[in-house]
């Protein structure tokens, strides 16, 4: 999506809860999540400004960048992967990447100034973090990073 002025992005990622039951929360609360019914478990934003494309690629490949005392610098492809990759009016570049097994949803709403990512997470897959912006399904993740 080209858009001509530059634009906020908002990705926000929640954790599924569940235990969560519409049921429980539509016979005592209104349909709401209550105190001991909640829906996510936890959630998580990025805010990116400044950007003016945003691509989203499914069932691609992430590749997973970092550093560590065994490998030093490595670079390791990631296979089924969700990706968003936004450019900013600098040039810079920014990703946001999710394995496919864990996403449950997505719905991207689009406004005048911005646009907001809300991705669900499947709560059944274990998973990793590594970098902000970044779960990958612990079955993806390269066997040498795993007893790194």
């Amino acid at each position: 999506m080209k858009i001509p002025q530059s634009f906020t992005c908002h990705i926000k990622f929640f954790l599924i809860n569940d235990m969560f039951s519409q049921s429980y929360a539509n016979r005592l609360y209104q349909g709401q999540e209550s105190e001991d019914n909640q829906k996510y478990q936890w959630e998580d934003e990025l805010v990116v400004r400044h950007v003016m494309e945003v691509n989203t690629l499914t069932n691609d490949v992430y590749l997973l960048r970092g550093t560590t005392p065994k490998f030093g610098d490595f670079s390791f492809p990631i296979p089924n992967m969700h990706i968003i990759q936004m450019t900013c009016e600098n040039g810079d570049k920014a990703e946001c990447a999710i394995s496919t097994k864990l996403l449950s949803s997505m719905v991207q709403e689009e406004r005048e100034d911005d646009i907001e990512m809300k991705l669900e997470i499947n709560d059944n897959e274990p998973f990793i973090n590594p970098i902000a912006g970044v779960y990958i399904a612990h079955q993806d993740i390269p066997s040498e990073l795993k007893n790194a």
